[in-house]
């Protein structure tokens, strides 16, 4: 996303830009790194031996790795394009989007202030909450669906309890304040702990009981405007305005890997679903895939006809594929494997702000600026 002062400036205008960009080609490896044959819980333990360290101190050093010459012999993923299977209407921009675990139940947060849980099998939506907070940029399902949270331009995050039973009566309570907007938001592995970004630079782990902060993460120098927690493990990815991705681990408050290839804002990251990469979406018009292993950058995934921002991201169950919603209202499919471009198609009426894959793998949720949910299967 744009950083803040820039997105409200022209938040509400229906024209686009281009940018003039050269082809990127893949960075060459020039050394091996220790950590080349380490596991994800491996790397995070080795930031116990440093000190807080900013991003810019702990960039990465290029590789040389070619990763479509390494799988050449390996058959192309077929030409592939996702079959629309319903659409959602909303009320306002579609800003962020949540599964539930159960692949069912599906979250939207507007920019009215809305919060909308929709049964995604039968089009029907279950509840709406109006936080009273216009631009909710984000928000996210507790892992037992019993709690939503959710943060936008009022600066807080706050947690929803759902109703049980005849009740109808929606529990809040207020979690995190930070200095400046909530720009992304999820829950750890319990609903007991909830980690938020901001434009103001830093990233915290709270306490949802208490409502107060366990620790905060600082290094970035400008919007953090997307964050990723990896579910089996102690740490979190970020991306910011200030064109780096981050890996962070949560035990120190350490940024443990950092990533600056992109030229431009980092609109969205995602974990590779084993948790040893992060792929990015930037305003550069790129996508890029960063392996932590080798601590390297080893696809960039970029087309001359593509002029548009990359807005949001997902990879598929196996990580085979990486679908990313653009600027201009498309979707593109790439093959991650042989960093081949393998499909596209428009999806919206404005750009693909959001998008999702379901934790069954068999459905994307994209949400747009044109207030709809398209669901696809896969």
């Amino acid at each position: 996303m744009q950083s803040s002062k820039k997105m409200f400036a022209r938040a509400d205008e229906q024209k686009f830009y281009k940018h003039d960009v050269k082809q990127t080609s893949l960075p060459r490896i020039q050394e091996q790194k220790k950590f080349h044959n380490t596991s994800l819980d491996n790397l995070v333990e080795a930031s116990h031996s440093l000190d807080q360290l900013s991003l810019s101190s702990i960039s990465y050093k290029k590789v040389s790795y070619d990763i479509s010459k390494m799988t050449k012999n390996i058959p192309d993923v077929p030409k592939t394009c996702l079959k629309n299977k319903k659409v959602l209407e909303q009320s306002s921009k579609v800003l962020s989007l949540d599964w539930a675990s159960d692949s069912h139940n599906l979250l939207t947060s507007l920019k009215s202030g809305e919060l909308c849980i929709w049964d995604t099998y039968l089009k029907i939506n279950t509840f709406k909450i109006d936080t009273h907070c216009t631009w909710l940029f984000t928000a996210s399902f507790s892992p037992s669906q019993a709690l939503i949270a959710a943060g936008g331009l009022d600066s807080k995050c706050n947690v929803y309890k759902l109703p049980r039973g005849k009740s109808s009566v929606i529990e809040v309570q207020h979690v995190a304040q930070h200095q400046s907007y909530v720009l992304s938001c999820s829950f750890t592995t319990s609903d007991h702990q909830i980690l938020t970004a901001s434009s103001d630079a830093t990233c915290a782990l709270w306490d949802v009981e208490l409502g107060t902060m366990i620790k905060d993460f600082k290094g970035h120098t400008s919007d953090v405007a997307s964050l990723d927690y990896y579910s089996n493990g102690y740490c979190f990815v970020t991306g910011s305005a200030d064109t780096n991705v981050g890996l962070w681990d949560m035990r120190t408050g350490s940024c443990v890997r950092s990533y600056n290839t992109h030229s431009d804002e980092v609109n969205q990251v995602r974990f590779f679903p084993n948790g040893e990469g992060v792929a990015s979406a930037s305003d550069d018009l790129t996508c890029r895939f960063f392996d932590f292993r080798m601590d390297a950058e080893l696809a960039v995934f970029f087309r001359k006809s593509i002029l548009f921002p990359a807005c949001s991201l997902d990879f598929s169950l196996s990580g085979r594929l990486l679908f990313v919603g653009y600027g201009d209202h498309s979707i593109h499919i790439w093959d991650t494997l042989k960093n081949k471009h393998c499909g596209s198609f428009n999806a919206h009426g404005n750009k693909v702000n959001a998008l999702r894959l379901s934790p069954d793998g068999t459905t994307i949720a994209t949400g747009s600026w044109d207030q709809t949910v398209y669901l696809w299967s896969l």
